[in-house]
């Protein structure tokens, strides 16, 4: 019998992940971007009760923190932009939302854009002022690898 119980795209989750996560360890990537397919396939099965939103995978941030942290990244250039392909010019003007879940040494937060009104929100369970100066640093790499889906700059 398989140990895995999900998968979609770069995706997989294992029934074991889900053991973890029951007995409050660790959470990992693969459980948040399958929540975010979840509000997905939600929100397009009922849009009527949902702001139309752009969810951006959990792996974009962590990926880019691992390889920014590492001296030979310039040296790597790893491409995100697999991450964030679906955010075009056409997909920003329908959404109102970008949700963009980020992981910063074991600690989850939400970054929440309100792309009508150029305002970010920043939600963490531990307001600590420690978390705060990563939101500029994920908006700004966000609006750099999409900088043409944007009619404006959401580095705001």
């Amino acid at each position: 019998m398989s140990d895995t119980i999900y998968t979609s795209g770069d995706i997989i989750v294992y029934r074991s992940q889900i053991d973890k996560l029951l007995k409050s360890e660790y959470l990992d990537t693969n459980h948040i971007d399958t929540f975010g397919n979840f509000l997905v396939e939600k929100s397009q099965l009922c849009p009527s009760l949902y702001e139309p939103f752009l969810f951006v995978s959990s792996l974009y941030w962590i990926i880019k923190f691992i390889f920014s942290l590492c001296q030979a990244y310039h040296a790597f250039k790893v491409d995100t932009t697999r991450y964030i392909s679906y955010i075009t010019k056409e997909s920003v003007s329908a959404a109102n939302l970008m949700l963009v879940p980020i992981i910063e040494q074991s600690h989850w937060t939400l970054l929440v854009g309100n792309l009508k009104i150029k305002v970010w929100d920043f939600y963490d369970s531990l307001p600590k002022k420690t978390h705060i100066p990563v939101i500029p640093e994920v908006i700004f790499h966000i609006y750099e690898e999409i900088r043409n889906s944007f009619e404006t700059d959401i580095r705001v």
